[in-house]
């Protein structure tokens, strides 16, 4: 009977105080609503780190954020201050894999990454440009968002996995040309229009 008492004493005071437990199994859950709502924007900011290019304003090497969540400037958050660029001054979009030093591999410590290099220019009309790293799984959620707001597409360049490139799947290159062609059925219709 005690042992009833005990428990029933412990679940109650467990119950009253469920904001203070973060895997409560009876705590409510988030309104619905907000929650869809929260889908449906695009995401606040994509980590990345600023790793060099013509921005004098952010230091080399700044972790920071690429927000894309404004429609028309593009921003790169890195700690208090803010670097913003319109889209419209954007001139290119190249993304390539980050070349990986070969002498110490270590699977889990070593994470591939993806370097974003974005041109544009300036307010007198010089070129420039900005060169971010980003998670690939990142990256991936960046991109098609980033093309987007930009109006650009994306040059892809170099392949550093042996199995293809992360991006063929995506774009057709100079490398997967017969493989896009045989899905699309592209090369089918140019042999007809020979004959």
């Amino acid at each position: 009977m005690t042992r009833h008492l005990v428990c029933g004493f412990i679940l109650v005071a467990a119950a009253a105080s469920a904001a203070s437990w973060p895997h409560f199994p009876f705590k409510k859950s988030k309104d619905a609503a907000s929650a869809a709502k929260a889908k449906s924007e695009p995401k606040q900011g994509f980590d990345s780190v600023y790793t060099g290019g013509t921005v004098a304003a952010i230091p080399q090497f700044s972790n920071g954020k690429l927000d894309l969540s404004d429609r028309k400037t593009l921003q790169f958050h890195y700690g208090k201050p803010t670097w913003s660029l319109s889209y419209s001054r954007v001139t290119s979009i190249e993304v390539a894999d980050k070349k990986q030093a070969r002498l110490l591999s270590v699977p889990k410590l070593t994470k591939n990454k993806r370097v974003f290099t974005i041109g544009f220019e300036n307010d007198k009309g010089q070129k420039q440009n900005m060169i971010l790293e980003l998670p690939v799984s990142t990256a991936l959620e960046a991109l098609p968002l980033l093309e987007e707001r930009t109006g650009r597409a994306a040059v892809v360049e170099g392949a550093m996995n042996p199995d293809g490139w992360w991006g063929d799947r995506y774009w057709r290159t100079a490398r997967n040309t017969q493989v896009w062609d045989e899905a699309t059925g592209a090369d089918k219709s140019v042999a007809q229009a020979k004959d």
